[in-house]
């Protein structure tokens, strides 16, 4: 798999779609949510040479996110939907480690270049200096991996459903 669109199981498998599209794909089934696909870190993995200038890699990367681009337009009924392009990596979202804020999210997004230039950017934001030193500062070892959720611009917020440690009522 290298896309999963939310709503369908393959959107469920946090290790493959990192926890916000994990979390949206099950709201996905019983709630409306914004469609949208992701690009899955089995993705990353293969193809992430195109963030070193990796001409191949690049166009494999564009086919890809083109289709699923094309797929998005045809469910929303526009030529080019604008898009928030939002990092989701593995492991983040975990009870001792939220990685609020370490990862790239671009908003407001239209076009399939500019959606894979905003996926690149996602996919460097997993080796940036913040992200690193959070890992480093929780003792997380683990290679980082990422995945990134295209999903037709609505609303942007955050709501969380449980207290934060130290958080004041």
């Amino acid at each position: 798999m290298q896309v999963a669109w939310l709503g369908e199981p393959e959107s469920f498998d946090e290790a493959l779609v990192g926890g916000k599209t994990a979390s949206l794909g099950r709201l996905a089934t019983s709630f409306r949510v914004p469609p949208g696909f992701c690009v899955d870190a089995s993705a990353f993995d293969r193809l992430r040479p195109a963030l070193k200038g990796d001409a191949g890699a690049r166009a494999q990367l564009r086919e890809l996110v083109a289709a699923s681009y094309a797929d998005l337009a045809s469910r929303v009924g526009e030529a080019e939907p604008r898009v928030a392009v939002r990092s989701s990596a593995i492991g983040e979202d975990a009870a001792d480690a939220s990685f609020a804020g370490q990862h790239e999210t671009v908003l407001d997004v239209g076009g399939v270049e500019a959606v894979i230039d905003a996926l690149l950017e996602c996919w460097r934001s997993v080796s940036s200096e913040r992200a690193t030193a959070y890992r480093r500062e929780r003792g997380i070892t683990a290679t980082p991996r990422i995945a990134v959720l295209v999903q037709l611009c609505d609303r942007f917020g955050c709501d969380y459903s449980r207290q934060l440690h130290g958080a004041q009522e």
